[in-house]
């Protein structure tokens, strides 16, 4: 999560919003990540030699590649392309699943490994996303932009804010064009931009 990300607590829960438009360069400090999802078959996965463990549905690995602050979307590309040693792999796994923004998910750090077995096993009729994430605090709330790349270059850009509870008032940044919010909109999840693109593949 954003908060974990920078070192302050976790206010609860997250609220989503479709951006206009995001400029190239914030003008406030951030990070940036690039950070790839596989979403998973529910079978059985070798943890190590002498462990495995089935995942569940809608389970996924994470790679997350940490990116200079103030990159391009050229420049975090090729950062992630040449394979630096400031990478970290995880796994989600969802255990419950009652709707959109209304189910159980565990998570745990994995090893290199461990990723790179469980993403030979997609699941069927998905493919792998990748987001350009960049990640600020702007008064008391830490901002997570998501641009998210298609096969043509970016074609999804989600906002996310961490925030007490959903009746929270939001106090945006001058410099985001925000449009909508999609806090219970399931087609702007990560799950239905990695089904949606396996159909068109």
């Amino acid at each position: 999560r954003a908060c974990q990300i920078v070192g302050v607590p976790v206010q609860g829960i997250r609220k989503y919003f479709s951006l206009k438009s995001v400029p190239e360069r914030l003008p406030i400090p951030e990070q940036q990540f690039v950070v790839d999802y596989t979403y998973l078959q529910k079978a059985s996965c070798d943890k190590d030699s002498s462990d495995s463990s089935s995942v569940g549905p809608r389970s996924r690995v994470q790679k997350r590649t940490e990116i200079p602050p103030q990159s391009s979307l050229e420049s975090a590309l090729r950062v992630a392309a040449a394979q630096p040693l400031n990478i970290s792999y995880s796994l989600r796994e969802e255990e419950e699943y009652h709707g959109f923004q209304n189910l159980t998910t565990s998570s745990r750090i994995i090893s290199k490994k461990e990723y790179q077995i469980l993403k030979t096993k997609p699941m069927d009729h998905t493919v792998e996303t990748r987001r350009w994430r960049r990640v600020f605090m702007h008064e008391e709330y830490i901002f997570e932009i998501d641009l998210v790349l298609g096969p043509k270059g970016l074609d999804h850009v989600k906002l996310a804010v961490e925030c007490e509870n959903l009746n929270s008032k939001v106090d945006f940044p001058p410099f985001l064009e925000v449009e909508d919010e999609v806090t219970n909109d399931e087609r702007h999840s990560s799950w239905h931009l990695a089904i949606s693109r396996g159909k068109d593949s």
